[in-house]
């Protein structure tokens, strides 16, 4: 009878240890499922954001700042994020590292249920993964941090206490602020000897007020790096989450009472998907995905995306409006989708800016030819990132280089390219395409004069006559801003000497500037109006002051009469 007990317990307890294991399978797939669907731009943008260079002295420099080990890692893995599909299968994978090392742990330590406990921070670091400012290295250190935890374990004897001291002050300077997961871990592991607890916690408080200085960091950023504080990072709470939830966790796995170990375990699930509601924000993963399309040349999909443009994005506009300079139809496109008054065109940029943001500012600079703007925006993009690396704007400033002719400065950044793993073959075909070009600005005739910064019509002015793209990007921004007075002077001066028609939009805006003391008929000679658009203005005005509603579904919802007086941005 004792054999068959013994031997229904061990079948009962494997059948609970395989629905444990299908259970955080199953949570694995739904965490790979997230991240392939609601957020891999987000992923994608770290590589955006940061570049590796296979050189000894840029290897080197990661000695300069904590967390070298978990930097270097991440580093190399994050170049490879930019290709479709990576990102979501590795970081799955890590957090699946971590969630293998946090069971084997715990399970060592006799927790019941060690794979649901250690299933807690392996998706709340997925949850934060979700968030394109936490770096792939935080991920990276929490795994080394369980793992040493495991490796602690297996010492013995005397020299158990000194080994366990030696790891964690290592693992600051080698994985950076994870370390305090393995603090935690090694806290619960020694809850017995208050003591030892004790030196723990305060020599590795006293090792990071120490290596501050050598590293040159403040009190706030030594305890959080690499997470870098004071860019886009402002939920400062989350950094320590993965060591909340698994001290949580460990203390509901341990505890005798139920309804204590029911309350914590609903706080842990609690926390899990509060993490996930708070990192995963689809209206920032659509502006980051038309903005990394953009990036990748994928216009024809930009163009889609902004003529749908379901939150009534600002970045949605704008880069609608760019691929349309692109294509030269501007004026045809630029009221077949929502604008933001003049904020559709470019992007005002200031002390308060994000570097996300700047990044995108690039573009419709460069579209329109203000290579000068454009090479000051690239650079303050590289300089707002919080490792002052961009592997995006290290490309824009190549091309903006080239354009300029500055074939030196082009080289320079081409070379650092090839340095890198994925964009060395664009770097090559750039040096090849130097070396057959002529070496001489593509705009050399607009006059080099210095703008102060978003002063976009003094730029579009003096880049008017040379580029068509910057004529039609002018007009529309005097549109755009209902300054039809400016709009008429300008098109006089700029576009009525090369061109002998215009667009329907120029043409319904010219209408609107008409001299009442002169012959309608001959204006709309001069002007080439169309007697399809003299007619419709007719009726538009005949319908509005008849006190007609007209709604933006009527035949005059995408005119511009019909946007002057109005439409109001959402």
């Amino acid at each position: 009878p004792r054999l068959v007990l013994i031997d229904g317990r061990r079948r009962s307890s494997m059948k609970t240890t395989k629905r444990q294991i299908a259970l955080v399978g199953a949570a694995f797939i739904v965490l790979w499922t997230v991240l392939q669907i609601l957020c891999p731009y987000h992923l994608a943008f770290k590589e955006q954001a940061d570049y590796f260079l296979l050189d000894r002295t840029f290897v080197l420099s990661f000695l300069m700042k904590p967390a070298f080990l978990s930097e270097l890692a991440g580093g190399w893995l994050t170049q490879f994020y930019m290709l479709v599909g990576f990102a979501p299968v590795v970081q799955t994978l890590l957090c699946a590292l971590l969630w293998a090392g946090m069971s084997v742990f715990l399970k060592r330590e006799g927790v019941s249920s060690p794979y649901l406990a250690a299933l807690v921070p392996a998706l709340l670091e997925g949850a934060l993964s979700c968030l394109f400012e936490y770096p792939v290295s935080m991920t990276i250190g929490a795994v080394v941090s369980a793992w040493a935890a495991v490796a602690c374990q297996s010492f013995k004897g005397r020299l158990q206490r000194p080994l366990e001291l030696l790891m964690l002050l290592l693992g600051y300077p080698l994985i950076g602020a994870p370390v305090f997961l393995l603090l935690v871990l090694l806290l619960y592991k020694n809850r017995r000897s208050p003591g030892h607890v004790s030196l723990l916690a305060v020599s590795l408080t006293a090792e990071i007020f120490l290596f501050r200085n050598i590293y040159r960091l403040t009190s706030a950023q030594a305890f959080v790096y690499p997470v870098v504080p004071g860019y886009y990072f402002g939920r400062a709470a989350l950094i320590f989450y993965v060591e909340a939830g698994t001290l949580l966790a460990a203390l509901a796995a341990m505890s005798s009472d139920k309804w204590l170990r029911r309350f914590l375990r609903i706080i842990c699930g609690l926390m899990i998907v509060f993490a996930f509601c708070l990192t995963v924000t689809p209206k920032e993963e659509w502006d980051i995905k038309i903005s990394s399309l953009a990036y990748y040349g994928k216009w024809d999909k930009v163009s889609e995306m902004g003529k749908t443009n379901p939150y009534k994005s600002v970045t949605g506009s704008y880069f609608h409006n760019v691929s349309s300079s692109r294509k030269g139809t501007l004026p045809e496109d630029i009221l077949e989708v929502y604008q933001p008054l003049w904020k559709g065109l470019f992007l005002a940029i200031n002390e308060n800016s994000g570097y996300r943001r700047v990044f995108d500012s690039v573009e419709a600079l460069m579209v329109c030819g203000d290579f000068a703007q454009a090479q000051h925006s690239a650079l303050l993009g590289m300089t707002f990132t919080p490792r002052q690396r961009s592997s995006r704007m290290l490309r824009r400033l190549c091309e903006i280089a080239m354009a300029n002719g500055d074939f030196a400065a082009a080289g320079k950044y081409a070379d650092m390219l090839q340095k890198t793993s994925l964009h060395r073959g664009w770097a090559s075909s750039v040096l090849t395409m130097m070396e057959s070009c002529e070496r001489q600005p593509v705009y050399g005739s607009a006059d080099d004069i210095l703008f102060s910064a978003n002063d976009w019509f003094a730029s579009l002015r003096n880049l008017a006559e040379e580029n068509d793209a910057a004529l039609d990007r002018l007009l529309c921004l005097d549109l755009l801003v209902k300054d039809i007075a400016s709009f008429r002077k300008d098109y006089d001066t700029y576009y009525k000497p090369k061109h002998a028609s215009a667009p329907a939009l120029y043409q319904q805006a010219l209408m609107m500037t008409f001299d009442e003391n002169v012959s309608p008929s001959e204006q709309l000679s001069e002007y080439a109006i169309s007697s399809d658009v003299s007619e419709m203005c007719l009726e538009f005005i005949s319908r509005r002051e008849a006190g007609e509603v007209l709604t933006p579904d009527s035949s005059f919802g995408k005119t511009y009469w019909y946007y002057y007086y109005f439409a109001q941005p959402q």
